[in-house]
């Protein structure tokens, strides 16, 4: 009988209107309920985008095709991981005109990538089926609508080159607000089964307590990357212009490459992060904005 009351509160609860299942799952998460108009720390503010729809206008900047455009139009394309190719129908890849190592993803959600080491070993026809299913899938996270504004494509990008220590770059996701960097979030020893760990600096690379102590905590220290200044630099042009935003970035042995622009980082319920963090983060984007 419990499981059956669970059942039909679900299916209810996955029919009510958007705005009342996003209240409810932030309370739910969050313990509190939310401050949609007056918000005070980073989670208020980007539930209040999500709840009106505000990222909607800038879709375009979380689409991992499209974003390389805006990327370019800064100045910027020398940062960008060569495209190799892009198509609308995992039918029309021509696999024998990519070379024997690169990356293959879809452009309109996350967690939709494939990373190729070797083609001979590649299964092409379970790579074309897996492609096909992301094709039709749609953001798993459902406040963050903005992606639905996202035609679905698939892209295929050179493969990211290891460093001369033989371990992959370290992914650098840079916490901007009103185009000014705030934080750091270092994600290192990465696996596809757990993910990464975490590390939080200051843009002066001093370490923070902005990482919570989750699984995904690291106390280990993560030396400054070569290229920091520049990082930092493209980040404040790429984020000009945004109330908030998360640019990422691998720091490779010769270059910084562009990742990707986050506008909802963690869906906007920041697990990972302190209460501290969050509030200074809230400070700082109210400091630089008008609303």
């Amino acid at each position: 009988m419990k499981n059956q009351i669970k059942k039909v509160g679900h299916f209810l609860l996955n029919h009510l209107p958007f705005h009342i299942r996003y209240y409810n799952s932030f309370i739910m998460n969050k313990k509190r309920i939310p401050r949609l108009f007056f918000p005070k720390d980073y989670c208020d503010y980007i539930f209040r985008d999500n709840f009106f729809g505000r990222h909607n206008k800038h879709a375009y900047l979380a689409d991992k095709l499209e974003v390389r455009k805006f990327v370019e139009s800064k100045g910027l394309a020398n940062i960008l991981v060569p495209l190799l190719g892009y198509w609308d129908d995992a039918s029309k890849i021509d696999f024998d005109a990519l070379p024997n190592q690169f990356a293959i993803k879809c452009n309109h959600s996350c967690g939709m990538n494939i990373i190729c080491y070797d083609k001979s070993k590649l299964d092409i026809e379970k790579t074309r089926k897996q492609l096909d299913n992301w094709m039709r899938s749609v953001h798993p996270i459902y406040w963050e609508r903005h992606y639905n504004h996202i035609k679905p494509m698939i892209i295929a990008e050179a493969l990211i080159p290891s460093n001369k220590d033989g371990k992959f770059p370290t992914d650098y996701k840079i916490h901007c607000a009103g185009g000014t960097p705030i934080f750091i979030q270092c994600c290192v020893e990465r696996t596809m089964e757990e993910g990464s760990r975490m590390v939080a600096y200051d843009t002066s690379w001093n370490r923070t307590d902005y990482i919570a102590h989750t699984s995904h905590y690291t106390d280990k220290d993560v030396p400054a990357p070569k290229h920091l200044a520049d990082m930092l630099n493209y980040a404040a042009l790429l984020s000009s212009g945004l109330d908030y935003s998360r640019i990422d970035f691998y720091d490779t042995d010769e270059t910084v490459l562009f990742g990707e622009i986050t506008l909802t980082p963690q869906g906007g319920l920041l697990e990972n992060f302190t209460q501290d963090a969050l509030v200074m983060m809230g400070s700082a984007i109210k400091k630089r904005i008008k609303n």
